[in-house]
């Protein structure tokens, strides 16, 4: 599977993207100052357990967000807690290169999941859990026609402090 997206494309994860910074990402304070990463350590070993989890993963999809002009590992999104009978899932997504952040990738790659959830895999709900704190991946899903739901207070506890999460939804 390849979706092409102007300077980047989306991918099939590989082994190899577990030689580049992935697992590094999950270290960067910056990268994971909003998402559920980046309590505890993460390392190579860690990253390769997820990587073979995914592999074998119904309820995973995860694709790699490539840039083209390097062919650089920038990201990923994914779809997950897939349920087949429901017809429902959370999708999440990281750009996990620093210099690749707020050039509008986040944007087009949620559009474009979005639209093979529906599509290809025949879902009808998708759900999205962020904390309220991070602005530009709340612009991001209501820009891909996600709505607020509701709000869990205290939902997240990072940096010593409790934070509340926006949750989001889209209907086909």
């Amino acid at each position: 599977m390849f979706f092409d997206l102007g300077d980047i494309y989306l991918r099939e994860l590989q082994a190899r993207d577990l030689d580049g910074n992935w697992y590094k990402w999950f270290n960067n304070s910056k990268i994971t100052q909003y998402q559920d990463k980046g309590i505890y350590p993460n390392s190579y070993e860690k990253q390769f357990k997820y990587y073979n989890y995914l592999l074998d993963s119904d309820e995973d999809v995860v694709m790699a967000i490539i840039d083209k002009k390097t062919e650089m590992h920038i990201g990923n999104i994914g779809l997950h807690k897939i349920n087949y009978i429901h017809r429902r899932c959370e999708i999440g997504i990281v750009i996990g290169e620093e210099k690749f952040l707020s050039q509008g990738f986040g944007t087009i790659c949620v559009e474009t999941f979005v639209k093979y959830a529906f599509d290809i895999l025949n879902l009808n709900r998708i759900m999205a859990i962020i904390m309220e704190e991070n602005t530009s991946s709340l612009a991001i899903f209501k820009k891909a026609g996600f709505f607020q739901e509701g709000i869990l207070n205290s939902y997240f506890y990072k940096n010593g402090k409790y934070l509340n999460s926006i949750i989001l939804g889209k209907l086909k």
